[in-house]
């Protein structure tokens, strides 16, 4: 990679990971990871064993909603029960990167 490149890039990455952009963007992640936890115990109805579930895909909401709110100021909500309109875009996200950039082996 050229140089000059690189290092602009690396000044921009810079300035959005000092420690105090990152301490202000744990508030928002805990209150996402808090809110995600007690879904999934909510979901388990008393019961000592809950069903299997896609820890993938509701990893994938989880962090969509963080980004969405962390970048737009705005929860996509994907992590909430019920019918939701973006449900698929971290999927259709991942199924574009898989075909753009394709890993190599």
């Amino acid at each position: 990679m050229d140089k000059t490149v690189h290092a602009r890039k690396r000044r921009v990455l810079n300035s959005a990971f000092t420690d105090k952009a990152v301490r202000s963007a744990e508030e928002f992640v805990i209150q996402h990871v808090d809110r995600w936890n007690r879904l999934l115990i909510e979901g388990n109805h008393g019961q000592t064993w809950t069903d299997p579930q896609n820890m993938s895909g509701l990893s994938d909401y989880l962090v969509f909603d963080i980004m969405g709110d962390l970048c737009f100021g705005k929860s996509f909500e994907l992590k909430e029960p019920g019918p939701n309109q973006f449900r698929h875009m971290p999927h259709t996200i991942a199924d574009y990167m898989q075909i753009m950039y394709p890993v190599r082996r």
